[in-house]
């Protein structure tokens, strides 16, 4: 029999590119009925074009990640165990949906602005839903099949710097930095909601990705008994899953309500790094010296930081937290490209 759709990137694109008209034209049906009494459709506010995208951006995040992303972990003969999908289904989804939703809520505010006061006939409003959904369908159906580290690296990327900047442009308090970082959870309002679960949803993508991540690193170790390779992956396992429960923490224990668990759970984060970091030539004795050396001037720097808060006094403690974690959050983003680049991933 012959095969509709091979295992390839090139069968992905195909499909996607298969379900777009359909998205497009079933999608602006939807829209025209929706629209049917409008006679003027404002960009923003209620049953306006954006507000209907966001809605959609959501339902399709859904819709489609599950399917296809179970679609590709069985088109790369991929197995896991059933908490372990469970948990990279939930957290996935969710996430995607949550930058689906980031992307999608920047593009309709620059529309706003850019066009203000603009109205548009119910046709063509009803067209530009449609499309907006045949573009989420073309970008999100290949991603979810091909689906690799650098895939979650970016999706916990996104996560984190633009749930980080919506909480800081949200906060009640303008003058929130020169209390703490962590005083942007502790705010009342919503942008405190908005950092504390951006943190609790970016420690789970992390230790999904971690799962994604060892796996690479094991196809990378060549050298070495199989007790031997377990046991450094194991190591390693537990310290990123170990970064991602602290990450997760910041966000569960706010400063004002629990600060000891709360600065217990940001030390052990950066704690977390430094182990990895300092012990990484004997877990990972492929990784060449100038990554190693790049990785120590990492640690020094956070050090030097640290030493300039508590010592010199020349940064507060809102420039250290900012700093601390940018640096880490950086390393991070170089560890997974070096190991996807050794993989052959880039």
């Amino acid at each position: 029999m012959k095969k509709i759709f091979d295992r390839s990137k090139k069968s992905n694109e195909n499909i996607a590119e298969s379900l777009l008209v359909p998205t497009i034209l079933l999608i602006s049906l939807i829209s025209l009925i929706y629209f049917r009494n409008e006679t003027a459709v404002r960009l923003v506010g209620p049953d306006s074009i954006g507000f209907i995208t966001l809605i959609l951006g959501v339902i399709l995040s859904f819709v489609l990640f599950v399917p296809f992303y179970i679609y590709g972990l069985k088109a790369k003969s991929e197995k896991l165990s059933r908490k372990q999908l469970g948990f990279n289904i939930v957290t996935l989804s969710v996430a995607t949906a949550i930058m689906t939703i980031l992307v999608t809520a920047i593009g309709v505010e620059l529309a706003s602005q850019a066009f203000k006061e603009l109205t548009l006939d119910k046709y063509t409003s009803s067209v530009i839903v449609g499309i907006y959904a045949g573009l989420v369908v073309y970008l999100l159906v290949p991603a979810s099949i091909n689906l690799n580290t650098q895939s979650i690296v970016r999706i916990f990327s996104v996560v984190m710097v633009c749930g980080m900047l919506l909480s800081m442009i949200t906060s009640s308090n303008p003058l929130w930095w020169q209390i703490n970082f962590s005083s942007l959870g502790s705010i009342a309002g919503p942008s405190a909601k908005v950092f504390n679960f951006t943190l609790l949803l970016s420690g789970m993508v992390l230790i999904t990705m971690s799962f994604h991540l060892l796996d690479d690193i094991r196809k990378l170790m060549i050298s070495g008994s199989n007790k031997s390779k377990n046991a450094r992956i194991n190591i390693l396992k537990g310290l990123f899953v170990f970064i991602g429960i602290c990450m997760a923490g910041v966000g569960v224990f706010t400063y004002a309500e629990n600060p000891l668990m709360h600065n217990l759970s940001a030390y052990s984060m950066v704690l977390g790094f430094a182990i990895i970091i300092i012990g990484l030539k004997k877990i990972l004795p492929f990784i060449d010296a100038t990554f190693l050396a790049n990785s120590y001037f990492t640690l020094a720097v956070i050090g030097v930081c640290y030493f300039l808060f508590t010592r010199v006094h020349y940064l507060n403690l809102t420039a250290f937290e900012l700093l601390a974690f940018g640096i880490t959050f950086a390393w991070l983003v170089l560890f997974v490209r070096k190991i996807s680049s050794l993989h052959g991933e880039v």
